[in-house]
């Protein structure tokens, strides 16, 4: 008896049962992966992302008393539409220096490091500080953060 029943499970009816998925839950489980999927890039499309890239802003001052502010941003970060781009002083808030800035040109020139690859930016102030400021150590070297446009996560994804 025990030997007709293990004939049984390795009949040819059987190995076709056990070896064949069903095809409802073929179907259903491609339905529910694509679904999935499409959720996902909808979800990714709506999430907005700013991103931001980290550089240093440094202030020199002139003889006659004016501040010239610079930033180190990375090499083909910045599009043509430059001038929209703000640039956010991360130092103390006890610092009478302005907190934001806007790219007024970069220079062509390309500065090339171990580790990096950068152009300076002339930055100037949205909006001046009503102090008289004077540096006593130049050049000032400040923490700072380049904000970019906002755009999707979708978006952020696809362009890098």
């Amino acid at each position: 008896m025990e030997q007709n029943r293990q004939i049984e499970i390795r009949s040819e009816k059987v190995r076709n049962i056990i070896g064949q998925i069903p095809p409802i839950l073929l179907r259903y489980g491609i339905a529910v992966i694509a679904l999935s999927l499409l959720i996902l890039i909808f979800i990714a499309y709506i999430i907005p992302f700013q991103p931001t890239i980290d550089t240093t802003i440094t202030v020199t001052e002139t003889p006659d008393g004016i501040l010239h502010y610079t930033a180190n941003i990375p090499y083909k970060t910045i599009e043509k539409n430059f001038k929209v781009v703000e640039i956010k002083n991360l130092s103390d808030d006890k610092l009478p220096l302005p907190e934001i800035f806007r790219i007024d040109s970069v220079a062509d020139d390309i500065y090339i490091d171990t580790d990096s690859i950068w152009q300076i930016a002339y930055i100037s102030p949205i909006k001046e500080t009503s102090y008289n400021i004077k540096l006593l150590r130049q050049p000032l070297t400040l923490p700072a953060s380049i904000v970019l446009p906002t755009q999707s996560v979708l978006s952020w994804l696809v362009g890098k």
